[in-house]
């Protein structure tokens, strides 16, 4: 927001994520993709492999031949993260996959 900088500089804080937390946080990931038999098995399949817990899954048909598949995850870092989100783009019929803030 570039209106932050405009604020009082005593009422900011510096916030980062640390990549050496033990802490996990529960993020968004959102998946588009083609509507085809596998790929949601797949995909889980790559969390897993990951190390990472699937809290809660949301997917769902749209348009034809299409799937809107939303994940809420447990990952340990913003490196986790990425990685899966790495491997995931490379799943036959993703179309696209990011971490969703909503």
């Amino acid at each position: 927001c570039r209106r932050v900088l405009d604020t009082d500089p005593e009422r900011r804080i510096l916030v980062r994520w640390s990549v050496q937390s033990n802490g996990e946080r529960t993020v968004q990931v959102k998946i588009i993709s083609v509507d085809k038999t596998g790929l949601l098995a797949e995909v889980t399949q790559l969390f897993t492999d990951a190390g990472i817990n699937i809290e809660q899954a949301h997917c769902v048909a749209t348009t034809p031949n299409r799937a809107v598949n939303t994940f809420h995850v447990s990952v340990k870092n913003a490196t986790q993260l990425k990685g899966v989100i790495k491997r995931i783009q490379t799943v036959s019929g993703v179309l696209s996959v990011k971490r969703s803030h909503a």
